[in-house]
């Protein structure tokens, strides 16, 4: 009987590990390694029989690891199924009072699209004032299913970064709430946005500093057909 090369046993090693392996990259790491270290070494006895005994073992264990790492996606959470109804462009205008009462008015933009496969959303918001300017921002929203808590992490050009703790009230009813310190005082947002229907909601906001009200402002938006973000 003609004995076989390690080029022939090498590839016949790759093959099996092909088959056996090919689902779980953990499984493949681990036990790949141990087959083609038999196989290679197989003209020794004991590592026939260790060759023999792992071959066993990976038949045997591999559905079962295969199971446990191969589990489908857990069931989407309630939060994040009520995230969806953001999805798309809304257009609206808004009313904002800083401490003195003096007022602003705003006209925004805001476009949602899905992230991640579903288990989130990314947010474009462009705001436009007379008085205040061009204000842009980016945002991320996504559930912490370990702490049972919804975020909202919040980026804008004004050099400012920070989370929102997001709470449904109802399934129209989204609660957002900031807490800080801002050169040495407590800063406080708390934001409400509620559908009246499937494309429009109501928003209204409230800034405190040190516990005083800096800012308040509320307004409406209209989903509009779903287009690309605006620059």
């Amino acid at each position: 009987m003609t004995e076989e090369g390690p080029l022939f046993r090498r590839s016949q090693c790759n093959s099996l590990c092909v088959r056996l392996c090919h689902k779980d990259g953990f499984y493949l790491d681990s036990v790949c390694f141990y087959i083609k270290f038999a196989m290679i070494n197989h003209k020794n006895s004991i590592m026939k029989k260790a060759y023999s005994f792992i071959i066993v073992l990976s038949l045997a264990l591999g559905p079962m690891i295969a199971g446990v790492f191969g589990q489908e996606k857990a069931a989407t959470p309630v939060e994040v199924q009520n995230l969806m109804k953001f999805i798309g462009m809304w257009k609206g205008d808004m009313t904002m009072k800083d401490s003195q009462q003096k007022t602003f008015s705003i006209k925004q933009t805001v476009v949602c699209t899905p992230i991640a496969g579903g288990s989130g959303i990314y947010i474009e918001e462009v705001s436009e004032s007379p008085d205040m300017g061009k204000m842009t921002g980016s945002d991320i929203m996504g559930y912490d299913p370990y702490a049972k808590q919804l975020h909202c992490f919040t980026v804008d050009n004004m050099g400012t970064a920070h989370d929102h703790l997001c709470t449904w009230k109802n399934d129209n009813h989204l609660y957002m709430e900031h807490n800080s310190v801002r050169d040495g005082k407590t800063y406080q947002e708390k934001i409400d946005m509620v559908f009246t229907d499937k494309t429009h909601l109501q928003f209204s906001m409230t800034t405190y500093v040190d516990g005083k009200t800096m800012e308040t402002g509320e307004g409406t938006m209209n989903k509009t057909a779903y287009t690309k973000a605006e620059d």
